[in-house]
């Protein structure tokens, strides 16, 4: 089998990587959260085929502490980052730093040849080993659950401790947890079926008081990919908008739990989290604010912006696609650039009507703030959700006219930010020397009391 180390210090992100590598791609995957530990590890085992770390750890550069470890050894691993480093030569790959869960995964199966078919035939055994702690608070397990005893003559006997449906006595576990046990058991035929439930599970610890607010924000961003890889599967029913729902309420609890936005800012642009779910996240806090200097704001119209937040992107989430590159073309000058620099017909088409295809998507939402579709299908001010107009006409949603505003300042923020050198007020009249409309202008004067 495989074998892959991967480094980092958020150990629920690291969890739920391991799980859905070792699942869908059967490599054995060991989690270490230093380069000290892993050059520890190499001492005892240099049989690894390949380091996966995230490199920006406060200070550190992780990544190009575990290659200084290779090259000393001598060992031909390949390195990769997750994130920018600041000397790339030695590291084998760089990943953004807002790395998406699908993108590891079929790096991966690629690296390792893995193709799509035989994910579901790797050869893993009769039992597949799960990590102790993944039972903890985990709720009507999808699976069977087991022990493995060691017999004397060196073979072993499995043990089943919780049947499927039930709930692994707590007390139990934390016994076996007390005494050291590390792996419980489940069979190996439902190993990708538990990785996925497992996955899902996710979304509880959301409504979880106990959830702190930095952990909020990794959850959320996991809970948010799965959700969209659910409705591009599936499509939305009563299952999948729940899970929407639940994101949306996690991102509105993230907004009360950093008021100041550059708190916000410094928690999430430098930490490993998906682009798309950074991205909605500042744009939900700065259009939020917005309305709240309205006129006419209330809760019913902030929850309508932050349900088409959430969905309107929804398009670019495919597997296929490079959100961070497409989601910030807001207009046919912006458009136009990216056809110079390459962008693909298919990637053209998908910008110039991915506002008309959420907006239809979201009419199957079982339950939706009334006006949604209309503010999704106009968030960039086509009337019928099809490419960018030159001029705003008088039809166009007022919320949708706001969610522009909102879009065009969270685009340039993302692109500028940085805690020692910032100027809100710089920005501001940036994006105002890009609206006439009276209306407009207004929305761009709500932006310059937002509190930094």
């Amino acid at each position: 089998m495989s074998k892959t180390i991967l480094l980092g210090k958020d150990m629920l992100q690291m969890d739920i990587y391991s799980l859905n590598l070792r699942s869908f791609v059967g490599t054995e995957v060991t989690i270490l959260n230093s380069s000290d530990k892993v050059r520890q590890f190499l001492d005892l085992d240099s049989s690894v085929d390949i380091i996966i770390s995230v490199n920006q750890a406060g200070d550190q550069e992780l990544a190009l502490e575990v290659l200084k470890v290779v090259k000393e050894k001598k060992l031909a691993i390949p390195v990769c980052s997750i994130g920018e480093v600041s000397v790339a030569e030695g590291i084998y790959h760089i990943f953004k730093q807002a790395l998406e869960l699908k993108e590891l995964v079929r790096f991966l199966a690629k690296f390792f040849d893995v193709t799509a078919k035989n994910m579901f035939s790797l050869n893993v055994g009769e039992f597949y080993s799960i990590p102790i702690n993944y039972f903890v608070g985990l709720e009507n397990n999808i699976t069977d659950v087991y022990i493995r005893i060691n017999l004397a003559d060196g073979s072993y006997q499995y043990d089943r401790k919780c049947r499927k449906g039930e709930t692994f006595d707590q007390g139990l576990l934390e016994e076996y947890i007390i005494k050291g046990l590390k792996k419980l058991y489940i069979p190996a035929i439902d190993r990708l079926k538990f990785t996925n439930y497992f996955t899902t599970q996710t979304f509880l610890r959301l409504k979880s008081e106990k959830l702190s607010a930095h952990d909020r924000i990794a959850v959320t961003d996991m809970a948010m990919q799965i959700t969209a890889e659910e409705i591009k599967s599936i499509g939305l029913n009563e299952h999948t908008s729940v899970m929407a729902k639940t994101c949306i309420e996690s991102i509105e609890k993230t907004i009360k739990d950093y008021p100041k936005l550059t708190n916000l800012l410094n928690r999430l642009l430098k930490s490993p989290e998906s682009w798309t779910y950074k991205y909605c996240q500042i744009l939900t806090y700065v259009t939020n604010h917005m309305v709240s200097k309205t006129e006419w704001g209330s809760k019913e119209q902030i929850e309508k912006l932050n349900f088409a937040t959430f969905f309107q992107d929804l398009e670019f989430l495919s597997p296929d696609l490079d959100a961070e590159k497409l989601i910030p073309i807001l207009s046919n000058d912006d458009l136009q650039e990216a056809i110079n620099n390459g962008l693909s017909q298919e990637e053209k088409e998908v910008i110039e009507k991915h506002a008309s295809i959420a907006s239809e998507l979201v009419k199957d939402l079982p339950v939706t703030p009334f006006e949604v579709d209309v503010i999704i299908k106009q968030h960039h001010g086509s009337y019928n959700g099809v490419g960018f107009p030159e001029d705003i006409q008088g039809n166009i949603s007022h919320l949708a006219q706001l969610s522009m505003v909102a879009q065009d300042f969270t685009r340039e923020l993302m692109k500028i930010y940085t805690p020692d050198q910032f100027n809100p007020g710089k920005l501001v009249k940036k994006i105002q020397l890009k609206y006439k409309k009276q209306r407009m202008k207004k929305f761009v004067e709500s932006l310059e009391s937002i509190t930094f």
